[in-house]
């Protein structure tokens, strides 16, 4: 990996841990619905909003697969991504598919974050 790569790498990572903390705390403000839930049963749950809302375009799954993943975090468990490889690699091949303009916009996107989070906090 070069110098570059692991830049944008780390990027990508600060990016992700914030949005996990945004998401933990917006699930625990909505009261935690699957605390009750037994974790073959959260696994599940997550392999299946991740396939609708991610390999299938199904926004209306997305609370939901944040709220399972947040569950997840909150266990201490790693999303079963085991379950979900194949529309992985679907979702990886359309990134790479993307005009060149749509991947500026997001590493745009990105910059735009990492320079928010650089701001000086009040």
């Amino acid at each position: 990996m070069n110098e570059d790569e692991a830049e944008a790498n780390k990027i990508v990572q600060a990016l992700l841990a914030h949005n996990q903390m945004e998401e933990v705390a917006a699930y625990l403000r909505r009261g935690r619905p699957f605390k009750e839930a037994s974790e073959a049963d959260l696994n599940r749950a997550w392999a299946a909003a991740f396939e609708l809302s991610l390999g299938h375009g199904e926004r209306q799954y997305r609370q939901q697969l944040d709220d399972l993943g947040a569950e997840l975090q909150l266990r201490g468990i790693e999303p079963p991504v085991h379950l979900v490889e194949k529309t992985m690699e679907k979702i990886q091949q359309r990134i790479r598919d993307m005009p060149p303009d749509a991947r500026d916009a997001a590493r745009d996107a990105i910059g735009y974050f990492i320079e928010k989070m650089n701001e000086p906090k009040h």
